[in-house]
This record gives structure tokens, sequence and C-alpha cells, in this order.
């Protein structure tokens, strides 16, 4: 029997990781976006420490694929945002 996968070649989390309670997580500044699992389904959490109250944007999202969609843009927009201002 074969171990089961905790990361992608991407090093993103897996289907299984997140299901298992793994969060996935990427700071820079004083923003975090978080991809987790809970209940059935995936969330997508930013946060800015400078703003309160600190969480500002929060996606919930029945598939995997749409989000990681969200948190690939999220980080994008964030560092975008941080590095224009």
């Amino acid at each position: 029997m074969s171990q089961p996968k905790f990361y992608n070649k991407d090093k993103s989390l897996t289907a299984y990781a997140l299901a298992c309670g793994y969060v996935q997580i990427r700071y820079f500044n004083n923003i975090r976006v978080e991809l987790l699992y809970d209940t059935g389904c995936y969330h997508v959490k930013v946060f800015d420490r400078t703003l309160t109250p600190s969480r500002q944007v929060w996606h919930s999202c029945k598939s995997l694929s749409y989000a990681r969609w969200h948190f690939a843009n999220a980080i994008r927009d964030y560092r975008h945002q941080v590095r224009y201002s």
C-alpha cells in the first residue's frame, strides 16, 4: 500500500492533506492568505493586520480547483497592491 501524498509537485497541499486539517498559508507584509477545508467546503481567507477587523475577504467554494483559483488571485492582487502602494 502506498503512502498518501500531502504535497503536489508545485508544493501546494493535496485535497487529502486539506481534508486532514492542514492549512495552506502564504504571508507577505501584513497580509495572510489561507486555503483550508472544513465540512464539505473549501475556504479562502485573506487577513490584513492593518485593517480593523483584520479579516478582509472570505470565499467559500465547493470545488478545490475553484478555491485554488481564488487563492492564487488573492495572492496576485495583494502582491500587486503591496508592490505599487
